[in-house]
């Protein structure tokens, strides 16, 4: 999920960052740790819409299923 302590954040090379956004991102932890579930989000989240990697194009794993070892025909 990429989350990181407070402490280890790295800043953006190009981007300042707007400090009203860390004291939100604080309230927003607390009330939902206070809650015990996740009751304050941010707008932009989809609640009813979960992603899912598409998996179509997954390589197999030759080196650890038995199933999916390559074989060779060499007549």
């Amino acid at each position: 999920m990429g989350l990181k302590p407070e402490c280890k954040h790295q800043f953006s090379l190009f981007d300042d960052e707007n400090p009203k956004h860390k004291s939100i991102m604080k309230v927003m932890d607390s009330l939902n740790q206070k809650y015990r579930k996740p009751k304050v989000r941010i707008a932009n989240k989809d609640l009813d819409k979960t992603w899912k990697m598409k998996q179509e194009h997954l390589s197999l794993k030759y080196t650890t299923s038995i199933n999916e070892i390559i074989e060779i025909d060499c007549e």
